[in-house]
């Protein structure tokens, strides 16, 4: 019998998975700047597309917020309503 296959992550997930860590334990707090996508290449040592698509996920679930000509930034935490206790 054989031992079951142990399931790869792709390196892009695992790059995604750390940035959502990081910006979940408010190391980089709302508003601030995140680190360029050439930043956490060299830091990661990953590729440019490996950074590229980990960022796609976190971006359009509206964490992170990009600025075209500009940097990526946390977004500031939408307000909630306030209870009314009716």
């Amino acid at each position: 019998m054989s031992a079951p296959a142990i399931a790869h992550v792709p390196r892009y997930i695992e790059v995604r998975e750390s940035i959502r860590s990081r910006i979940e334990r408010g190391v980089y707090t709302p508003e601030s700047r995140i680190p360029t996508e050439a930043e956490f290449e060299r830091e990661l040592g990953v590729s440019r597309i490996t950074v590229t698509n980990a960022l796609e996920d976190p971006v359009q679930d509206g964490l992170p917020v990009r600025q075209r000509g500009r940097d990526t930034f946390i977004r500031k935490p939408a307000k909630r309503p306030v209870a009314t206790g009716n």
